[in-house]
């Protein structure tokens, strides 16, 4: 299955200046268990975000449009559906950035969304949570600031689009 997970503040705020403008371990945890043993998808600059070092203990699959493979030892796809094709394991999350989760809202089945209940600022936006998906459940992380996960199901892919 096809996931995004993603951390949005108020007014659907994701970045600033190709970083995120929080830190809350309790997100990072559940990040970091959600994905571990699975594919990560990314961008490059969400790559490069990371300090251009792959996330330990998953696949990490970037996409890079130029071709290039600035980084060597790292898997670049040019293709969202390139890099689909190499997934082995049995779920794929995408984790950013803005243009990849804009350009894959409609294909993923699920989303894992931690809201945070606060204001920041930020010049990167996570898209609109289409109506075809559905919030399943609620998770609490932590309080002041609230972080709480929110699970959504899409009703428009059924079956994994990860497969074609």
């Amino acid at each position: 299955m096809l996931y995004h997970i993603v951390a949005v503040a108020n007014h659907r705020v994701i970045g600033n200046g190709n970083k995120l403008p929080w830190h809350f371990s309790k997100d990072l945890q559940h990040f970091k268990v959600t994905t571990l043993g699975q594919t990560v998808i990314m961008g490059l600059k969400t790559f490069e975000s990371l300090g251009c070092k792959a996330l330990p203990g998953r696949v990490n699959l970037i996409l890079d449009r130029s071709g290039q493979k600035p980084y060597p030892g790292q898997t670049f796809f040019a293709s969202l559906d390139e890099a689909l094709k190499s997934v082995k394991t049995e779920h794929a999350f995408i984790i950013g950035g803005a243009e990849l989760y804009r350009t894959t809202i409609d294909r993923v089945d699920a989303i894992y969304l931690t809201r945070i209940h606060a204001d920041y600022v930020g010049d990167v936006l996570y898209p609109e949570i289409p109506p075809f998906f559905t919030e399943k459940k609620r998770l609490p992380l932590q309080e002041n600031p609230t972080l709480e996960v929110i699970y959504y199901e899409s009703t428009k892919n059924k079956g994994c689009c990860c497969c074609g």
